[in-house]
């Protein structure tokens, strides 16, 4: 029922069966994207009542010890959600607390990504991947604060994980091409799997 929804508001924001590579003007033109810029314009000419919570959201992280360090890394041109991201390094692995809130549907999602690094100089060695194990045991409570906070503050619900990696096989958006889009593409970002 829920993944029936979600892709039914996604095909209100992405023009069904139109490749944005192949036809770019004509993907540019349709009503579908000119309704999604119209949604990501208006939150970043702060007509959107959520630019607001964007800096109480912060603020509230800061106030707790474990999410002192978090950043907005929002993607202003590119992405459907405020980004938020706390580093953690331990050795040679960059663990990051990623966390996201869509500008389009009342939801949020919260997850650990981690790759491994090299120090000196700072330089990534593997592509950043989901850890799914440290997200129930080593960073439990830091994602359990990250979700009460925004649940307190702007009263939006966890995105269901179930549906992060279902595709949506006549959509597409940026470099992302049909058949590998995502529900969690169609509403936070551009990233292919999480």
């Amino acid at each position: 029922m829920i993944e029936t929804q979600l892709k039914n508001i996604a095909y209100l924001y992405y023009p069904k069966g139109l490749c944005n590579i192949q036809n770019e003007k004509q993907y540019c033109n349709t009503e579908e994207f000119k309704r999604l810029n119209t949604v990501i314009n208006s939150f970043y000419s702060k007509n959107d009542p959520l630019y607001y919570e964007e800096h109480n959201l912060l603020n509230e992280f800061k106030k707790h010890h474990l999410l002192k360090n978090m950043k907005d890394i929002t993607v202003l041109s590119m992405d459907r959600c405020l980004t938020f991201e706390l580093e953690i390094i331990q050795e040679n692995t960059l663990i990051k607390l990623c966390m996201n809130i869509s500008l389009i549907i009342p939801f949020y999602s919260v997850y650990i990504l981690e790759n491994k690094i090299k120090l000196k100089p700072y330089r990534w060695l593997t592509i950043p991947k989901r850890n799914k194990k440290k997200e129930k045991f080593e960073f439990k409570k830091y994602l359990e604060l990250t979700s009460t906070i925004v649940e307190k503050t702007i009263n939006f619900n966890k995105f269901p994980e179930k549906m992060h990696n279902i595709i949506i096989p006549d959509l597409t958006f940026n470099d992302i091409r049909m058949g590998q889009f995502t529900i969690f593409n169609a509403f936070f970002h551009s990233q292919y799997k999480i």
